[in-house]
């Protein structure tokens, strides 16, 4: 009789199939695989596995809908960074339509602010071609401060005194600013040669990139004094105006 209830308990049918086929999924599957299957799997891939046993859905459906994700989340992201570029773009811009506004006035008294030119800045000067003399450009933000620095010095030898002032500002589109100005120079030499004032009425158009900084700064003049500029020191005041800045 105790060695009926020693006796061991023969296990279920269920038990064993479930016990082999333990055994035979582990004996198939080498440890090299397992270590490379489950770290590639992200938890995204886990959700869809938890969201489509829930569910009921085939690994078609789980399939597609896992793309379908991927792409809507790389749609977001490329809206996300092309909006953080627009306003990027419009805070550079405004704030050099304000540094514009400010420093042309003052452009004989001071250097300009150069933080909102492009690295690559490109100054292409107009005015030259107009009264007959060649036509300048310099590229670079170091060759740009150098250029309006020259015609400062210049300019404080020829002229006692010069005023520039703003007449009208405008976007010829979204990304192109003119500016008209009207600069008035006092020469310090009065004799009926250069006259008493020089009145020069131009025009300055600055191009934008894509990062809201000026990529290029054109210069060119709507008026000019013609009697003035066909007499030699007429000429060599030209010279020095033909590289105007403002």
């Amino acid at each position: 009789m105790a060695q009926r209830l020693l006796a061991p308990v023969p296990p279920s049918p269920a038990l064993t199939f479930r016990h082999l086929a333990q055994q035979r999924s582990m004996s198939t599957a080498s440890p090299s695989h397992l270590v490379h299957q489950h770290p590639t799997r992200s938890s995204c891939h886990h959700m869809l596995d938890i969201l489509s046993d829930s569910c009921g859905m085939s690994m078609v459906e789980r399939d597609s809908l896992g793309m379908w994700g991927l792409s809507r989340l790389s749609v977001t992201l490329e809206q996300e960074q092309s909006m953080r570029q627009k306003q990027d773009f419009y805070l550079n811009y405004g704030r050099a339509l304000r540094v514009i506004r400010e420093d042309i006035p003052r452009f004989f008294k001071q250097a300009p602010d150069t933080s909102i030119l492009a690295d690559n800045v490109t100054f292409v000067d107009n005015i030259g071609p107009r009264i007959g003399l060649g036509a300048s450009a310099v590229e670079g933000k170091k060759a740009y401060s150098q250029h309006m620095w020259l015609l400062r010095f210049h300019s404080s030898l020829i002229f006692s005194r010069c005023e520039v002032s703003i007449q009208r500002v405008w976007e010829r589109d979204s990304r192109t600013v003119v500016v008209r100005w009207s600069l008035r120079c006092f020469p310090r030499i009065l004799d009926n040669v250069m006259g008493t004032m020089v009145n020069l009425d131009g025009l300055s158009e600055y191009h934008f990139n894509d990062a809201g900084f000026v990529q290029m700064h054109k210069v060119d003049v709507i008026n000019w004094d013609d009697a003035r500029k066909k007499k030699p020191a007429g000429q060599q005041l030209f010279r020095s105006l033909s590289t105007a800045g403002c």
